[in-house]
């Protein structure tokens, strides 16, 4: 039996893991996102991933895939683009993270991309994926496999323009659904309404939601965006299944239910409806899904 480390790197903390497709995630741990520079970062990864491979030998490592916000270009594997949490990480091959031993064996993708491949899995042809958090990051599978586009470059539908002269967005444009949508988008939406809103957390927001009309307005307002970019995807992509993961859905922020209604009603007498559900796996989605993209690249190669 081959066994395969994943690392999902986010803003706040990082979860990895070991794992492969028939066995699923067999074990898996994280720690805070606390460095601010490379060569810290470089520690951190070291020490814990060489705890994890310490703790287990019977799960020797094959291959590695790691997960991070933000665009990999295709043919040199730099990451690119705005990534605020981590912008001592732009102009490099995420890969460089690991130990040098763990290079060779090592490849990386964008956080939703690997999300979407882990929920993909059990379906055929167009599987979309959706990661609601701090920003909105959106992926396809193609029969199993990402769909990156001609540079990398596929599936930003958190930056597609749905106001004319909306809020500005921090990839430089303005109306993106990211910044409605996102829990970044709403903070900042309900911090206009009162400052003191946008000091909340996640959870409180949306507790005070329930019995603040002018919090549920914003949240209403922000689903009508992401049900709108929903319905510009299904009529280009024709997808099978949509699937809504991320931090945010399982803090509830969005009903899975709710958002398919009004996707299904938007598409008038579009003939497809496709399926919508909340992400299976939940936050665990990204770490499975690089582990499952480091079997689908090396599985031949490992002995």
């Amino acid at each position: 039996m081959r066994y395969f480390l994943g690392l999902d790197i986010g803003g706040t903390a990082v979860k990895y893991g070991i794992g492969n497709l028939s066995q699923g995630l067999i074990v898996q741990d994280s720690f805070p996102m606390q460095a601010h520079d490379l060569a810290s970062f470089q520690a951190l990864i070291l020490s814990n991933v060489t705890s994890l491979i310490q703790r287990f030998p019977q799960y020797p490592i094959s291959a590695t895939g790691v997960g991070t916000p933000g665009t990999i270009e295709l043919t040199s594997g730099l990451l690119q683009g705005v990534n605020p949490n981590l912008k001592f990480w732009l102009g490099k091959n995420p890969v460089c993270v690991l130990p040098e031993a763990m290079q060779v064996g090592a490849c990386c993708d964008n956080d939703a991309n690997l999300m979407t491949l882990a929920e993909a899995q059990g379906y055929s042809g167009v599987v979309m994926g959706l990661t609601v958090g701090t920003g909105i990051g959106t992926g396809l599978a193609l029969d199993g496999r990402i769909y990156r586009g001609a540079h990398g470059y596929a599936m930003e539908l958190g930056h597609i323009s749905l106001e004319r002269g909306g809020k500005p967005c921090k990839c430089g444009l303005q109306g993106c659904l990211e910044s409605y949508s996102s829990v970044t988008g709403i903070l900042s939406s309900a911090g206009m309404v009162n400052s003191v809103y946008s000091d909340l957390s996640l959870s409180e927001l949306i507790a005070q939601s329930h019995t603040t009309p002018a919090l549920a307005e914003i949240i209403d307002h922000a689903r009508s965006y992401l049900v709108q970019a929903l319905q510009i995807a299904t009529l280009v992509l024709d997808p099978a299944q949509i699937i809504l993961g991320g931090g945010a859905m399982d803090a509830g922020l969005y009903d899975a239910a709710q958002v398919a209604q009004e996707l299904h009603l938007s598409l008038g007498q579009h003939p497809h409806r496709p399926e919508l559900f909340k992400a299976r796996r939940g936050n665990s989605a990204g770490l499975m899904g690089a582990i499952l993209m480091a079997e689908q690249r090396f599985a031949d190669k490992a002995e």
